[in-house]
């Protein structure tokens, strides 16, 4: 998709570098951008699994980071990458269901990511916390 664009990046300057600290559209697009892909290949697991999460997506319009991801993520995959077919709202409900919904966790090189667990995410929403996580560097 970047490539067919000639949208192109330098990786280990975004982890490393000065954009790290004011973000990166390109990287900050690819787990929504793989979500909404997903959604596309498996629709049976979006319909099942995904699309019912929950996105908050209301209250997420009256904060900054609603704005943020329409600049970083929205227009990216719109405009830039030229995937109309996603909605902005479709965009935002999958940058909501992500942070709503996903688990920190680190990579074997220490970089911090999120991972979505449908079943897992069931539990986040309980009206009572009875569940907690943890991934242990030796086990993952």
């Amino acid at each position: 998709i970047f490539e067919a664009v000639k949208e192109k990046f330098n990786v280990k300057e975004a982890l490393e570098g000065e954009t790290a600290v004011n973000g990166v559209p390109q990287l900050e697009c690819i787990t929504p951008l793989r979500l909404l892909l997903a959604s596309e290949k498996l629709p049976e697991r979006w319909e099942k699994e995904v699309k019912s999460m929950e996105s908050h997506n209301k209250q997420r319009m009256q904060n900054n980071q609603w704005k943020i991801d329409d600049t970083n993520i929205v227009k990216l995959i719109r405009e830039r990458l030229k995937l109309e077919r996603f909605s902005e709202e479709l965009i935002q409900t999958a940058c909501g269901i992500l942070e709503i919904n996903c688990h920190e966790i680190r990579t074997a090189g220490g970089y911090g990511a999120r991972a979505l667990y449908p079943t897992v995410a069931l539990m986040n929403h309980s009206c009572v916390s009875n569940t907690s996580h943890a991934v242990h560097t030796n086990d993952y």
